[in-house]
């Protein structure tokens, strides 16, 4: 063991109890060690700075089992690589480890703190581990690890807030992040000349997968996950007013109309999102806010079931306001942000039966109703059109003639056109409309003299049995993708 290491143990030992026993909340100025060092090495001590350090009393509140353990981590630290650092100041100069600049990272890997010196100050953040300096190879400088490092909850993410030493002139004001090799990069600085006329970074704080901070009155959020800076929206500055406000899932959020989308921001109005929408849509929006008077934005549902409300903007309104159309947002409880989902938009009239986990949606359609149902599932929501009949024109004809039947949610798969006829017995057959003169609202058809009770057409197969269709009365409907639309009468003279 080397014989300053041999001597570091004790003494550290002793001024730690010292400081627990009295609960001054601190860590040690290394006083005592440094003036041992010099003495053993014949040099002229300067207590002056350390003397005022010890002094400082840490503020900071903390519980007797975070000082026992903060000691104890740092202790055990010192013990492992405390005269490393000692090593590489210059020793004509003494130092000490300044009070109260000792900060853990939040998984307790990584430690910092700052050592001070005659007219001499270095800052470290070091592997607790490895006792290696990830600042070492930059020209950082700072005084306060409280007030320049900033940690991620899971203590996987650090944010460096480097200084310009007015006392040497090196360095500059930046932004510096860790990246997964434990290497610094600068991601903001300011020019020495924006410095001197008055800019400087202040309010960092990391939310989410995002670093926020502010110069003077400019936000800024850099992505961890793409690497993008970008500026914030900040509806204060500008003097806008919120065109609604609403509080989903216990959180405040405010939304501004744009000519073509939707704009979110936070309770502490920072910009969060935009929800694109549509020029065409957002004017029918402003309309229908105009004159319906009532919200456009809600979030009434859990639309996805997992607990959380969700929200829903309207889009479009008909028929003189009889049918609101609606895009609808799951909510991200990790993020707080919205995400839109592509099976839910312009849904028309929307009506929640949440006990099934279905959407009823019923719109307005010529003289009747067009109807379906989104069905929540394990892939999402899957869309079921349910066909309607309105009326069949003329509602009694002679074999051969030409007839129609209108409503709408008519074509099946493959934009097959079909029409199912059924006697009193409850035999049924099936008639093909004519494709080049029907669609999804009508299907027209020759009455034919008899009927396949099968449909054949994809395989090929040759009729087995068939419906002679005599004069008589009969139910006609049509049932596209396996949904049966409703029944209406039919005569056959």
């Amino acid at each position: 063991m080397n014989k300053q290491q041999g001597i570091i143990s004790p003494i550290v030992i002793a001024i730690i109890a010292l400081v627990a026993i009295l609960g001054t909340g601190g860590y040690v100025a290394y006083t005592q060690y440094s003036e041992k060092i010099t003495e053993e090495q014949g040099l002229e001590t300067n207590t002056e700075d350390t003397t005022n350090n010890q002094q400082e009393t840490n503020t900071e509140e903390k519980t007797a089992d975070q000082l026992e353990l903060e000691i104890a981590g740092w202790e055990a630290f010192y013990d492992k690589y405390g005269y490393t650092f000692e090593k590489k100041v210059d020793p004509f100069y003494t130092f000490t480890i300044a009070k109260n600049t000792v900060l853990f990272s939040p998984n307790n890997e990584f430690v910092s703190f700052i050592v001070v010196g005659y007219e001499y100050s270095k800052p470290y953040v070091v592997g607790v581990n490895n006792g290696v300096n990830i600042l070492e190879d930059y020209n950082v400088w700072f005084d306060d690890p409280k007030k320049s490092i900033f940690w991620s909850s899971d203590g996987k993410t650090l944010v460096v807030k480097n200084y310009l030493n007015e006392f040497s002139g090196e360095g500059k004001e930046a932004i510096l992040i860790k990246d997964e090799s434990n290497k610094l990069k600068e991601i903001f600085s300011l020019s020495n000349q924006e410095y001197q006329n008055g800019k400087h970074i202040d309010n960092i704080r990391l939310l989410d997968n995002k670093i926020l901070f502010s110069v003077n009155q400019i936000d800024y959020s850099y992505n961890l996950q793409t690497k993008t800076l970008s500026t914030l929206e900040f509806i204060a500055p500008t003097g806008t007013t919120a065109d609604q406000q609403l509080k989903i899932n216990n959180y405040n959020y405010s939304f501004i109309f744009t000519t073509d989308s939707v704009k979110v921001y936070d309770a502490n109005n920072y910009f969060l999102q935009e929800l694109k929408i549509g020029k065409d849509e957002m004017d029918s929006t402003k309309f229908s806010l105009k004159n319906y008077g009532h919200q456009i934005i809600t979030a009434n549902n859990d639309v996805n079931f997992d607990g959380y409300k969700d929200l829903a903007v309207e889009i479009g309104n008909g028929y003189g306001g009889v049918n609101f159309f609606y895009n609808f947002y799951y909510f991200n409880p990790t993020t707080k942000k919205f995400t839109e989902v592509p099976a839910l938009k312009s849904v028309c009239n929307p009506n929640f039966k949440s006990d099934q986990k279905q959407i009823l949606s019923s719109c307005k359609d010529g003289p009747g109703y067009s109807e379906s149902i989104y069905q929540f599932g394990a892939a999402g929501y899957t869309l079921t059109r349910i066909p309607n009949i309105y009326r069949v024109d003329p509602e009694s004809a002679s074999v051969g003639a030409l007839v129609g039947i209108y409503g709408n949610n008519f074509s099946g798969f493959e934009g097959d056109l079909n029409v199912w006829i059924e006697n009193f017995s409850g035999v049924k057959g099936i008639i093909y409309g004519e494709k080049n003169i029907s669609n999804d609202y009508e299907i027209k058809f020759y009455v034919p003299a008899s009927v396949c009770q099968q449909d054949n057409s994809y395989t090929g197969f040759s009729c087995s049995a068939t419906l002679q269709l005599i004069p008589g009365k009969y139910k006609i409907y049509v049932k596209p993708w396996g949904a049966k639309s409703n029944i209406v009468n039919f005569e056959i003279k």
